[in-house]
């Protein structure tokens, strides 16, 4: 399961933690095509996804450090690539970030953790050793951008410069204006996430990162998906980067679908 290393800072896994891991299998197998190979006992079940044969994230049961099924929030977790995990929690925890989870040594794999960030958005961290994470297609059924909504960009933006060595790129003007504030890890076509300043979004105060899966219709995927139980809650809208919608699965994890155009 070995491939190319991630750069540092960069995104190398998704998943996915549900109450109803048949469920999920059976709603996104039917959104966009995905198969599911279960880890077995030995992995507590940690089940990979996959698109045409190609791994893209990981689905699992909501579970305590024990192993135990828990009552939790279904959400989808993105892990940023690290080269020293110790480090990186350290660099992370001086810097107003908080370590919620590991690190711990998936055999086999590599090493993972969970912290969040100084705005309180949950990220998890990866080091590779046999396995370096996702791949990237840029295809349908597979993640095409990840971005970063924080209700606190001026602290946030230093943590993932100074921690995680973001190549900070402005989106218009340097320093933003007062209605848009948005920058890259990397420039143009190298950019590989985004931070977005959200605060005039929501009113709750929330932060959170988000995940872009292509598809080739956006309508027909919005039907497939209000089938089956999910709802589109924004959009589609159509932008520069494509046609975007907003959507929920049956459980409430929110993800956004991206149609080129």
């Amino acid at each position: 399961m070995s491939a190319q290393a991630h750069p540092s800072g960069a995104p190398a896994w998704l998943d996915l933690m549900v109450q109803d891991v048949e469920g999920a299998q059976k709603f996104y197998g039917g959104l966009f095509g995905w198969q599911f190979k279960d880890q077995g006992e030995e992995y507590g079940h940690y089940t990979i996804i996959e698109k045409d044969g190609v791994p893209i994230g990981g689905l699992v049961r909501a579970m305590d450090g024990e192993g135990n099924p828990i009552e939790a929030p279904s959400v989808w977790t993105l892990y940023l690539a690290t080269d020293d995990i110790e480090k990186t929690i350290a660099d992370a925890q001086a810097a107003d970030g908080r370590l919620e989870m590991g690190p711990m040594r998936v055999e086999g794999t590599g090493h993972m953790a969970v912290l969040t960030t100084p705005s309180g958005a949950s990220l998890g961290l990866w080091q590779a050793v046999e396995f370096a994470g996702f791949e990237l297609p840029l295809t349908p059924g597979t993640a095409v951008w990840f971005e970063a909504m924080t209700s606190d960009f001026d602290a946030d933006l230093p943590f993932y410069r100074d921690v995680f060595g973001w190549d900070i790129a402005w989106m218009g003007p340097e320093g933003g204006t007062e209605d848009f504030k948005y920058v890259t890890n990397g420039a143009g076509d190298n950019a590989l996430a985004g931070l977005c300043d959200a605060h005039a979004f929501f009113d709750d105060g929330r932060s959170y990162w988000r995940t872009y899966f292509m598809v080739e219709d956006s309508a027909a995927a919005i039907q497939r998906l209000e089938a089956a139980g999910g709802k589109a809650t924004d959009g589609p809208e159509d932008t520069e980067f494509g046609r975007i919608t907003t959507v929920v699965d049956p459980e409430g994890a929110t993800f956004q679908l991206q149609q080129p155009l």
